[in-house]
């Protein structure tokens, strides 16, 4: 499986994970810009996943990033993995608040070629 998944171009979102006080969904979503300032860009679900947490926690950060794939999803927009797009989140509690998405870092994005490919001389 992993030989597979190496064999080919792959896009990550990154995340900063830290402890946020309360258990939450983060879902993930890709976005291409739009045409015109006037349109907002277009995002499509990429996926999720669960941030463990509440009041009595201690403090916690991982010290790596959380390397999350969106290479399908970005591939489903007609978008190069190394073309124009960015990652958003939405952020819910347990009980559906949705939270602000500025309680985690801003995702960044990383490309990771296929192993043994090398660029044109």
């Amino acid at each position: 499986l992993l030989k597979e998944r190496q064999s080919h171009d792959r896009a990550f979102a990154n995340f900063r994970l830290h402890g946020i006080g309360v258990s939450a969904d983060v879902r993930v979503k890709v976005c291409v810009p739009s045409d015109t300032k006037l349109a907002k860009d277009h995002c499509v679900f990429a996926g999720n996943f669960f941030i463990l947490g509440g009041p009595l926690e201690m403090p916690w950060t991982f010290n790596r990033p959380y390397y999350y794939d969106i290479t399908k999803t970005v591939l489903g927009l007609g978008v190069p993995l190394e073309g124009d797009y960015h990652v958003e989140v939405d952020i819910y509690s347990v009980n559906g608040t949705q939270l602000s998405s500025d309680i985690l870092p801003h995702p960044s994005v990383s490309f990771r070629p296929a192993v043994g490919k090398r660029d044109p001389p």
